[in-house]
């Protein structure tokens, strides 16, 4: 049995795209090592990222991200037991996407400082990683951020 969290957080920096890459590939490493999956997905200084591993790894990971000065408004989207990953190919699958394909509510004034997400909006996060899994999906190799206001069909 694994277990999986997806969060928001709010960027206290900017991240250049160069920045971001980086990010990647050190994220790339550290999950590979502790054995968790998972994608991360930017979007105008906010993150959205999902992982999945061993509850023990996952539950170590999200207290450093909460102590990480980087984050601000740190907020649980879902943490669940899962009887497989759903991104088993992924150490971290990055993306940087526009706003248009986000759930706008994720935007509002205060949102992620109430820390409470709709299941509508869980489901939209959910379906577009996904989304972004299916047509991205690779075993192994560099995995970097994708921007998909750049390159929306790239596969």
């Amino acid at each position: 049995m694994f277990h999986s969290l997806c969060y928001i957080s709010k960027a206290n920096q900017f991240f250049s795209k160069q920045q971001l890459n980086r990010l990647a590939e050190s994220s790339k490493r550290k999950n590979e090592a502790q054995q968790v999956s998972g994608a991360l997905i930017e979007c105008e200084g906010l993150f959205i990222q999902t992982l999945e591993g061993d509850e023990a790894v996952i539950n170590n990971i999200l207290n450093k991200i909460q102590r990480d000065p980087r984050h601000s408004e740190v907020t649980i989207v879902s943490i669940d037991a899962a009887p497989m990953r759903r991104y088993a190919h992924w150490s971290m699958g990055c993306f940087s996407v526009p706003r248009s394909m986000l759930p706008a509510e994720i935007f509002e004034p205060n949102v992620l400082h109430r820390k409470i997400i709709t299941p509508a909006a869980k489901q939209h996060i959910e379906r577009l990683q996904e989304d972004f899994y299916r047509a991205h999906r690779v075993a192994g190799g560099r995995q970097c951020f994708v921007d998909m206001a750049i390159c929306p069909n790239s596969a």
